[in-house]
């Protein structure tokens, strides 16, 4: 009967969130990107209030606190929690003019499922209470039992500084108290950090090399050579300067040419790619509700040292990503890193295969129609 209850609430509850997940989240709301693992902290407290036919024995009301851990998978429309806690629980109540109290002390295995809504998000909770004291009782126990409580949570999801803050409210009554029915309201917050961050850790940087915005990396000048005829370079090969591309569910991968958007071993954007960016940003800031997540990451050829590659690399994805920012475009909704030359589009050794690999790729996450979005990229002109 319980459990019905439980899932009739939550059955209720997902049409009236789901009729709001098609509005555009405000400026000011932020919450985890798809596909992400989160490890939180968790603090609560709440009221409890225990009703009884045991012979001799009080209805009583009281209130819980308690600590956990929580670790919590983030998908496109959902997100599943999976903790473990420590709660602590105080009650009295009067029966015949005599006072009672009792205590309860807890360890808590717990798995949640909930529907997300932008920032906030709805669904059922079930813990698993084990302990000497679950049965509520005013008669001493010495055997471990357990105790199995059920409910309704909702959540409210935001994002600062790379860390995640949640708040939130549970309403959660017992499956198998005989007797007895505990009846639980708790507000608690938590606060984490992701498993997953998609930026790489920074390397150590080689003490004479540094990213300029202004002037190309040098080489180290080499012993004098008698002077031979050196050929003309060979032109770039043709290229597209813009691609997107449909590239998974919900999901569009935009590439950007090097050569359009910086000059040789620089990261300062040039000129007309600020203009492409401007238009990007307009479109991004105006459909919103579109995307929810955007993986900027910066790539080069394998010509040079891994480290300077690395380096200038990240130092673009940056350019990129603070230039987006700058536009209007929420930071929260950003990442960025530098890959290298680890993830070539082309594994040839030759120029075109270099121009291709060489570039900027924002890769968009939680698209709601993928063809259109595409379709409105493509819209965007760019002008050499």
């Amino acid at each position: 009967m319980h459990f019905l209850v439980v899932l009739i609430s939550f059955l209720i509850a997902i049409p009236a969130f789901s009729q709001n997940s098609d509005k555009a989240p405000n400026n000011s709301t932020k919450y985890p990107r798809p596909s992400s693992i989160w490890a939180l902290g968790e603090i609560y407290g709440g009221f409890q209030k225990l009703s009884t036919s045991l012979p001799g024995e009080a209805n009583k009301s009281g209130y819980n606190l308690g600590l956990g851990g929580v670790l919590a998978f983030y998908n496109q429309n959902w997100v599943s929690d999976f903790g473990v806690g420590f709660r602590y629980s105080s009650l009295k109540g009067t029966l015949n003019n005599i006072d009672t109290k009792i205590y309860t002390q807890s360890g808590i295995m717990d798995f949640g499922i909930r529907h997300r809504s932008g920032a906030f998000n709805i669904g059922p909770i079930f813990e698993l209470h084990f302990g000497t004291d679950n049965t509520y009782s005013e008669r001493p126990q010495s055997e471990v039992t357990l105790l199995l409580i059920g409910g309704v949570q909702l959540h409210w999801d935001s994002l600062s500084n790379g860390s995640l803050y949640r708040y939130g409210t549970r309403l959660q009554t017992d499956f198998n108290l005989g007797s007895q029915q505990i009846y639980m309201g708790t507000i608690f917050f938590q606060m984490g950090f992701a498993l997953d961050d998609p930026r790489p850790k920074r390397r150590m940087r080689d003490r004479n090399f540094r990213v300029s915005q202004k002037k190309p990396v040098m080489p180290t000048p080499v012993a004098e050579v008698p002077l031979v005829p050196i050929p003309a370079p060979l032109p770039l090969p043709p290229s597209e300067p813009v691609q997107a591309q449909i590239t998974g569910a919900r999901q569009v991968t935009l590439r950007l040419s090097d050569r359009i958007l910086f000059d040789t071993a620089m990261s300062h954007l040039k000129g007309p790619s600020k203009k492409y960016l401007e238009k990007l940003a307009n479109l991004l800031n105006q459909n919103e509700k579109d995307w929810e997540f955007v993986d900027i990451s910066g790539h080069a050829d394998k010509r040079g040292t891994s480290n300077v590659n690395l380096v200038l690399s990240e130092a673009r994805a940056k350019s990129v990503t603070d230039y987006l920012v700058s536009l209007g475009v929420e930071k929260s909704r950003t990442v960025y890193s530098g890959r290298g030359e680890r993830e070539p589009l082309d594994p040839a050794e030759n120029l075109e295969a270099y121009a291709r690999n060489r570039r900027v790729e924002l890769k968009f996450d939680g698209v709601s129609d993928e063809s259109r979005f595409v379709k409105d990229i493509d819209a965007i002109p760019f002008e050499e």
